[in-house]
This record gives C-alpha cells, structure tokens and sequence, in this order.
C-alpha cells in the first residue's frame, strides 16, 4: 500500500474537516497537534489507499466547492458527505490494483459515533 487518507476534526474549529494523505497516521497526528493549535485533531476516519497523493488530489477536486482556501487541506462540508467522496474514489483508485496483497492489507476505519 502506498499511504492513507484520513479526515480529521479539531474542536477549535467547528463546521471544518481536515481532509489528507500521509504514510504514518500517529506521526501525522501528532505533527499537526504541534502546529500551533490550541486541540488535538481527532482522527475521524481513515483508508489504506494506492497512489495516495493521486487520490487526495481527486479528492480535492471533488470536493473544491467545500475547500475554505486552495492552499489549506480544510473543507466546510458534512462528514457524512466527505466520507462518501473519499470511499468513492479510494475504491476507483484500489480498483486499478486487483491482486492478492490488496486484498490482505486493505484498511478502512471509521470512528464510531
């Protein structure tokens, strides 16, 4: 596998998704906590995905409507709605690789209400 997609929230800012890829979630999470933010993210779901960084950027053109600013990975939208986006084209993306690793290492994560 080549990475993850995650969405994540911060109390400190309400209505906003964080929407991005990386190859180490815990690492990622704690980088971000260390960006000045008064809160911690809280990791909302996430997906093993191929070719990562083209699926974040598919994603981001879906979502482009919702994005606050076009240099920020933020995006006022429904999680419900960004999930839908994301699963969708992580499953176009994972579609492309039918072979047995991906069928053992495929992840999806999702937290539980």
């Amino acid at each position: 596998m080549d990475g993850y997609i995650y969405i994540l929230s911060n109390k400190a800012m309400p209505g906003l998704l964080k929407i991005g890829t990386t190859t180490d979630i815990e690492s990622r999470l704690s980088s971000l906590f260390n960006t000045s933010v008064p809160y911690p993210f809280t990791l909302l779901f996430y997906s093993q995905v191929m070719e990562s960084y083209r699926a974040e950027t598919e994603i981001f053109n879906r979502l482009n409507a919702y994005r606050c600013n076009d240099s920020r990975e933020f995006f006022e939208i429904d999680l419900d709605k960004a999930k839908a986006v994301v699963s969708s084209v992580i499953e176009e993306i994972n579609g492309l690789y039918v072979d047995e690793e991906l069928d053992r290492y495929y992840n999806v994560w999702t937290c539980p209400d």
